[in-house]
This record gives C-alpha cells, sequence and structure tokens, in this order.
C-alpha cells in the first residue's frame, strides 16, 4: 500500500462515519522572551488534541496563559513523549485510523488543516502546527470535526494556541488591512511537513516536535518600501510563505 492508496482508504473511512463540529477558542500564547522551550513557536496555531478530559489538555490550557514558566517545562515533557514515537508504516497507519472510534478534522473558514488526526494506544495527545502571519482570524471559524463511529461513547477534545510572529510596524499594518473576507489566508495548512494535508496519522505525531524545544527561528522580514509596492492581500501571502519557511527550519 502506497501514500496514494492509503489516503483514498482513508478519505472513504472517514466520508462513511457522521461528524459533529465545535468551535476551538483561540488561547493567545506569549511566552518569556527567554524561554528555552515553548509549546507553540512564534507565527503558528497549535492545536493539541486528546481524548476528552484529558489530563495533558488540561494541562496545556493552564500553562499557556500561566506566568510562572510552567509552559517551557510541559514542553520539555512532551517533546520528550512525541520524540519517543516511530512513524508507522502505511499499511499500520490505515489500520489505525480504521479501527479509531473517532476521526477528527481541523478547519479554519473553507480550508483544511488538517485531517485523520487520530491518537495512538501510547499518546494521550497529539498535535498539528500551522503557520499564521499575524493578520486578524475570525475566533468562530477554527472549526473541530469529529468523524465518529454510531454508537461510540468516545469523544476528542482540542486546544488552540494562538502565537503571532515577530512583525515589524510596517509588516503589522499591512496584515491588518486584509479585508475580513480574506482572513482565512492569515492561517494555512503546514505543507512543509507532509505531500499533502490530507496526510496520514504519522504526520500528526511526528512531524514539528521539535518546534517545542528550539524556539531560535530566522528573523526574516519584507522591506517597507516592497510593503507599499503589494496589495494586503499579497502582503498577507508572503508573510504567509515567511512563516512556511520558518516552521520548515525545525525540521
Amino acid at each position: 500500500m502506497d501514500m496514494h492508496d492509503l489516503l483514498i482508504l482513508a478519505a472513504h473511512e472517514k466520508e462513511s462515519r457522521p461528524v459533529r463540529y465545535r468551535t476551538i477558542p483561540f488561547i493567545d500564547y506569549h511566552p518569556k522572551a527567554d524561554a528555552k522551550s515553548v509549546l507553540a513557536p512564534p507565527g503558528s496555531v497549535m492545536v493539541f488534541v486528546g481524548n476528552k478530559g484529558s489530563r495533558n489538555l488540561e494541562r496545556i490550557r493552564a500553562a499557556a496563559t500561566a506566568t510562572d514558566g510552567s509552559d517551557a517545562s510541559l514542553a520539555d515533557e512532551l517533546h520528550k513523549i512525541f520524540k519517543s514515537v516511530h512513524l508507522l508504516s502505511p499499511h499500520a497507519a490505515f489500520r489505525l485510523v480504521q479501527r479509531q472510534p473517532v476521526l477528527a478534522s481541523i478547519r479554519y473558514g473553507g480550508r483544511t488543516l488538517a485531517t485523520n488526526v487520530t491518537l495512538r494506544p501510547e499518546l494521550d495527545t497529539v498535535f498539528v502546527v500551522s503557520p499564521y502571519n499575524g493578520g486578524p482570524l475570525h475566533p468562530d471559524e477554527l472549526t473541530f470535526v469529529e468523524h465518529y463511529k454510531e454508537g461510540t461513547k468516545e469523544v476528542l477534545d482540542a486546544v488552540a494556541l494562538r502565537r503571532a510572529p515577530n512583525l515589524t510596524r510596517a509588516e503589522a499594518a499591512a496584515v491588518k488591512r486584509v479585508p475580513a473576507e480574506q482572513a482565512e489566508i492569515n492561517l494555512a495548512p503546514n505543507g512543509s511537513c507532509c505531500d499533502s494535508v490530507t496526510d496520514i496519522v504519522q504526520v500528526v505525531i511526528a512531524v514539528t516536535f521539535a518546534i517545542m524545544c528550539d524556539p531560535i527561528f530566522p528573523d526574516v522580514h519584507i522591506a517597507e518600501e516592497t510593503l507599499k509596492e503589494l496589495s494586503p492581500v499579497a502582503s498577507a501571502i508572503q508573510l504567509m510563505d515567511i512563516r512556511r519557511e520558518a516552521l520548515s527550519h525545525t525540521h
């Protein structure tokens, strides 16, 4: 079974199930400037997924808004867990997806950020990281979609940490001018992590664990003179390209 076959089978499995929807509230995350480990890198929205009532999800919610450095210690702990997990073969990945009572998709507006998100027996929590250019986001448009087997009592939950990038004054002004109906371009799938945004479960559990303990990212900006020549949408797209490249730098 190659990846193409795997994606087709996973799509069929997901589409054979009923769905339920809910909004994932954003938590604005501001780690200490000298933090050596972080729960989300600059210029990203990090969505953590676990079973409803997950202890780790509650710890993430609390640590993301704390000022006592507990976010750094929790990031170290999660990094060690994620780093210990190995990729699955395509066949094993599909079998895992097939037998899960609940699969999840994460969407922003009409854009799918991740799909086939599920847990493995050795993991309480998984995560999906998406590049974010710092522009306005509609808080009611980050959607968690559960594809569940009829009769199951299991429910997944999600926590979204939004961390703005370090923008110049000119860049910040540019993304603020993006029309409200175009806000979807301010948050994107992390295409650098995989061949397709529909890639299977191993993408979710292994792609970017390095970002949790390496907050050093290339500090790249667009010159003010260049921004003056660009439309707000073009500026937002270029800033998104910078965020996507910065996240791929950690692989």
